[in-house]
Formats: C-alpha cells, structure tokens, sequence
C-alpha cells in the first residue's frame, strides 16, 4: 500500500508479509506409503533393531546352528535381535519374528522382504517412516520506501527492508552408529564378587555367541576369546531424528540524496546505508559419537552413570544415565538432546 503526500512532492509505500508453510510428512501421501510396503521398492537406508557384528573374533559355527538350526548362517554373519531378545539375520529373515509390511509405530515398523527384482532379494528391509515429504517454513517481512522531492532536481529518498524466516529440516532416518560409528562393548563377565555381569543385561542368545568364540594364540592378547569385547550396531531411534532448526534475521536501510546535474544529461546519487545478519542454528538428534560409545560401553548400557568428565578425553564434560541406553529395548522417549547456536557478524568500513 501506499500514498501521495504534500502536494505531490512525497511518496511513501509499505508492504507487508507473512507466509507459514506447516510440515508435509511423507506418511500423508499414499504414494510414499505404497512404497513402504512395495517388495520391490528397496528403501536404501539402515535397518534399526540393533546387531552385533562379529568382525575377526567370531562366534563358534556350533554356536549359530543351535540358534539358527539348519539356516547355514555363517561366523561372520551380521546378528540382529527381536524385540524378545532372539537372534535374526537379514538375509531370508531367518529368526525375525517380528512384524511385516506393518505401519503400526515402533522399531520393527515399515519391516518387508524385499521382492526378486531388488538387487538383495529376499533380505529383510525397513522404510523411514517419519521423514518430510515438505519442510515447515514461516516468514515475515516488511519492505518500506519514502521520496520527498525538494526540487524538480534534488530529492531525498530512504528505504527499509527486513525478513525473518523459519525452517525445520529433518535427517533421512533415525542417526545411524554402524559400521565406522560402531560402538565396541567389553566383557563384564568377571568372577571378582560384586562385579557387573552383563549376563543380567544381555540377550541370552547373544551372550552364547560370545561365550562361544575362542581365543586366538597368533592375535594380541585380550582380542579374541569370550572375554573380548564385541562390536554393537545401533541406529538411534531412542533420539529421534536430527533436526536443525534454522532462523534467519535480516534487515537493512538506507537513506540518501539524488539529483540532476546542470549540465548535459547526468544524475547523481549518494546514499549511507546498514544492515544487519543474524543466523541462528539449533539441533537436536545429532548425538555425540564419543559421548555415545563412552556411555553404551558402561555396564548395562550406562544405567546409573554420573561421570564428570571421563578418562582419557581430550576436554571435560558431563555424561550421566538414569535408565541406560535402550539397546535391546525400545523406548519411545528422547534421551540426549543438543544444541548449537552459531552467530556470525561482519563489518567493513
């Protein structure tokens, strides 16, 4: 909007927006649900139950037959677990008892073998289901403009701008600490009284895989045998997704004066203006690997830990767990939570 004023001689106009966009989640829109079902629409991402991966000090081949009988799974095998403890491979499914082709939420949801036509055919696959088919997004802005001619050849003009905008990203999936991110989990297993025994905390069929691999005379000692530690494949759903929330602030006005010059065609102009950036990030769901490994590889899992600033860190901080990570339990509530604030301010004279 805008108007004359003073005879003519001054102009002045004013705009104003806001925009607000709320979030699309893929589950809204029935082509992405199909898809999650489809077996011959591989979803690309992690599996989330948690696994243990054997690496070079396996479990014994008597060990997998008594668990997986007839199932030719062999040492290297990657394990994962059901929601009741019991051990499952991906290939075929073998020993997943959990549920398929299923929305409901959970752990095991979005869970399907994948059709022939997939280049891993009749291997156990699982969708994200929680992720943005369309971002949330708000904004307000003003834009303001005002003229004032002294003269048919001197005027005087000044203008302000702002924008505030707001949006939320999400990750594709839950935080994955796999493979390069795994977490290594020793042995409590010791006979000294009133130690830890991780058979309390332990799926039964996971600790005779353990108990079940030998020591190797030829490796460093202490890195093979029953009592070595053991690599945990986790993908974190106990955090949710990563979420970065984003807020940008930016405003800038200027004033100045512009005229004719009294000879030939030419025009003049000169002005002082200032602005200002402001940009704020905030996360959630993107976890500390360090924290995370120092933490899962307590006894049960961190249950009961208060520690200021553990050993061999390169800087302090504070890592405490009233009920442990639920590696082999899945609970729905937000255990870590962290953020991130980044101010960035440039000036030039």
């Amino acid at each position: 909007m805008g108007m004359n004023g003073m005879d003519g001689k001054g102009n002045i106009m004013v705009g104003i927006d806001w925009t607000k966009r709320d979030p699309v989640f893929q589950r809204d829109r029935d082509f992405y649900v199909k898809g999650w079902t489809d077996p011959g629409n591989p979803s690309g991402g992690f599996t989330v139950p948690p696994a243990y991966s054997p690496g070079s000090n396996t479990p014994s081949q008597a060990a997998l037959n008594a668990i997986f009988p007839g199932g030719n799974v062999g040492p290297s095998t990657q394990i994962n677990f059901n929601a009741d403890g019991t051990a499952y491979i991906n290939a075929g499914g073998l020993g997943y008892n959990g549920p398929l082709n299923s929305l409901a939420p959970g752990r095991y949801s979005a869970m399907k073998l994948l059709g022939p036509n997939t280049s891993s055919p009749n291997t156990l696959d699982q969708a994200a289901t929680g992720n943005l088919a369309s971002i949330p997004l708000e904004r307000h802005s003003l834009f303001g403009r005002g003229t004032f001619n002294f003269t048919d050849d001197l005027s005087m003009f000044t203008q302000v701008s702002y924008n505030n905008v707001k949006v939320k990203t999400a990750s594709f999936g839950y935080p994955p600490a796999i493979t390069i991110w795994q977490a290594t989990i020793p042995r409590y297993n010791s006979a000294t009284a009133g130690s830890p025994q991780d058979s309390t905390w332990l799926p039964p069929e996971l600790l005779s895989l353990l108990n079940s691999r030998t020591v190797n005379p030829n490796a460093p000692a202490g890195t093979t045998g029953p009592n070595a530690p053991w690599n945990l494949y986790q993908v974190q759903d106990y955090t949710g997704y990563e979420v970065a929330t984003n807020v940008s602030d930016v405003w800038q006005a200027l004033a100045g004066l512009k005229g004719k010059m009294p000879f030939h065609d030419w025009t003049w102009e000169v002005y002082a203006s200032r602005g200002n950036t402001h940009i704020q990030a905030d996360y959630t769901g993107m976890n500390s690997l360090q924290r995370y490994q120092y933490m899962v590889a307590q006894p049960n899992f961190g249950k009961g830990l208060v520690n200021s600033s553990p050993a061999g860190t390169p800087f302090g901080y504070g890592v405490s767990c009233t009920s442990g990570i639920p590696v082999f339990q899945h609970i729905p509530a937000t255990l870590v939570q962290t953020s991130q604030q980044v101010f960035d301010r440039a000036d030039s004279t």
